[in-house]
């Protein structure tokens, strides 16, 4: 894992040298594979703040859009 770890580093570096605006790198960014209801069609997870093993992974890198808020 430490190999991966400054590899990922090293590539995290690179990236944020040539990424602009509205675009930005992220490390570690959660991200949601899939949003389930449940009967009373209620979402069971929360989009705005994934959790890895719930409905989301997590990204080495991850390069997202900037919206109005904070990304």
């Amino acid at each position: 894992m430490a190999e991966e770890d400054s590899f990922v580093e090293i590539a995290l570096a690179a990236a944020r040298k040539v990424v602009r605006e509205p675009l930005i790198v992220k490390r570690g960014q959660k991200l949601l594979y899939q949003i389930t209801v449940n009967n009373l069609l209620e979402i069971t997870v929360n989009p705005k703040a994934p959790v890895r093993g719930q409905s989301a992974f997590e990204t080495d890198l991850c390069v997202l859009e900037r919206k109005n808020q904070e990304v």
